[in-house]
C-alpha cells in the first residue's frame, strides 16, 4: 500500500485517487481486486494447509482418510476466511471513495479492514475464533502502545514486560486446575507436566501437601530440576529453531542458509528461557507446597517464573499473556456472576483490533 503525506500527517481529507492510494500499480479498482485476489488466495493455502496437516499429525499420526474428511476441510475453511479478509480490503476502500467522493484518513484502510475481517469472522472456524481474537488483541494494543510511545503520551517501564509476564504467569499456573481446554494452560501443563499429570481429562494430585518433599529428597529434586531444565532447553531451542528453517525454506533460501538458526543466539536464550522458567516453577512449587494449597502455591510459584523473562524479553508474549490471564479473570467473574455474559463478543472485538493493528501499520 502506497499511503501519501496527507494521511501521516493527520490530514482529515484527501484528494487523492484510490488507484493513487492502494493499487498504484493497476488505475483500474477490478482489475487489482482480482491480482491482490491471486496473491492472497495461495499465500492463504501456504499459511493454513501445512498448520492443519503437522497439527492432525502431531496429535493423531498420519491417516489418508482423516486428512480428507477433517484436515482438508478446515484448511478450507481457514483459507476462506483468510482470502475473504484479504482480498475484500481494498474493494471496500474504493467503494467507500466513491460513496463519500473523496478519502478520508479512516477510510482509507480502518473502517475497510473493519469490514472485511467482520465479514471474514464469520466464515473461520468457532474453534479458531477465540485464539485469533486473543492474537489480535495482543498486536493491536501493542501496535497502540508505540504509538503513544513515539508521541511521548507513555514512557516505557523498565521491566515491564517482565512484570507483566509474572502477573499472567500467576493467573495461568493458578488455573491449571481448572481449565483444561484452554492451549495456553494446555502447553504451560505440557512444560509442567511433571507436576500436574492428567487422567481423563482432570488434574491428579499426587503431591500431598506433607509428603511433598518426602518423595522428593534434595537429591532426587535436584536431579528432577535439572532433567526439566534440560528437556525444555531442548523444546524451545529446538523448536524455535526448526520454525525459522521451516520459514526460510518457504522462501526458497539455500541449505547454507538453513542452519543459521541453529547459531542464532535468540533461539539459545529463547530455549534458556524455557529452562529457566520449568526449573524456577518447580522448586518454587516445592517451597511453597509446604504450607499452602496446591493452587495457591501455583500461584505464587508462577509469579515467580516469570522472572525467567529477564533471560529473553518479549513484549508480545508478556502481552498475549496477560490478555489470556484477563479473560480467564473475566470467566471466573461471569461463573461468580458478577457480570454478564456478552453474547459473540469475540466478533466486534477481533473486527476492531485488526482493523486497528493494520491501520497503525499502514500509516506508520
Amino acid at each position: 500500500m502506497s499511503l501519501s503525506r496527507n494521511v501521516t500527517s493527520g490530514w482529515r481529507s484527501l484528494d487523492d485517487q484510490c488507484w493513487e492510494i492502494c493499487h498504484p500499480w493497476d488505475e483500474s479498482c477490478r482489475s487489482a481486486a482480482f491480482r491482490i485476489f491471486c496473491v492472497v488466495l495461495p499465500r492463504s493455502v501456504r499459511v493454513y494447509l501445512p498448520l492443519y496437516l503437522l497439527s492432525d499429525l502431531a496429535r493423531h499420526g498420519f491417516d489418508v482418510r482423516r486428512v480428507f474428511t477433517h484436515v482438508l476441510p478446515n484448511a478450507v475453511q481457514s483459507t476462506t476466511f483468510l482470502t475473504v479478509q484479504g482480498s475484500l480490503l481494498f474493494p471496500f476502500s474504493c467503494l467507500l471513495r466513491r460513496l463519500l467522493g473523496r478519502f478520508y484518513v479512516h477510510t482509507v484502510v480502518f473502517v475497510p479492514m473493519l469490514f472485511s475481517s467482520f465479514l471474514g469472522f464469520f466464515l473461520e472456524r468457532s474453534g479458531r475464533r477465540p485464539p485469533l481474537t486473543s492474537y489480535m488483541l495482543m498486536e493491536a494494543t501493542y501496535g497502540l502502545y508505540h504509538s503513544l510511545k513515539s508521541r511521548g503520551i507513555l514512557k516505557s517501564l523498565p521491566n515491564g514486560e517482565v512484570a507483566l509476564f509474572s502477573f499472567a504467569l500467576s493467573v495461568l499456573c493458578y488455573s491449571m486446575e481448572h481449565n483444561g481446554k484452554d492451549l495456553s494452560i494446555s502447553l504451560l501443563r505440557f512444560l509442567l507436566n511433571p507436576y500436574f499429570p492428567v487422567v481423563n481429562g482432570s488434574i491428579v494430585k499426587l503431591l500431598s501437601r506433607n509428603t511433598l518433599l518426602a518423595h522428593y529428597p534434595k537429591t532426587a529434586l535436584i536431579l528432577s530440576v535439572a532433567e526439566t531444565c534440560g528437556w525444555s532447553f531442548l523444546i524451545g531451542y529446538c523448536g524455535r529453531s526448526l520454525s525459522s528453517m521451516v520459514t526460510m525454506l518457504l522462501r526458497g533460501k539455500t541449505f547454507s542458509n538453513l542452519m543459521k538458526p541453529w547459531l542464532h543466539k535468540n533461539n539459545v536464550q529463547f530455549g534458556l528461557f524455557l529452562a529457566a522458567l520449568t526449573g524456577i516453577y518447580k522448586l518454587s512449587l516445592a517451597v511453597f507446597r509446604q504450607f499452602l494449597p496446591l493452587s495457591k502455591a501455583s500461584l505464587l510459584a508462577g509469579a515467580f517464573a516469570g522472572v525467567s523473562m529477564l533471560i529473553s524479553k518479549s513484549p508480545l508474549t508478556a502481552l498475549y499473556g496477560a490478555i489470556k490471564a484477563v479473560e480467564i479473570i473475566y470467566w471466573k467473574v461471569v461463573g461468580a456472576g458478577w457480570l454478564p455474559v456478552v453474547p459473540h463478543a469475540s466478533l466486534p472485538m477481533y473486527s476492531l483490533a485488526t482493523a486497528t493493528a493494520i491501520h497503525l501499520v499502514a500509516t506508520s
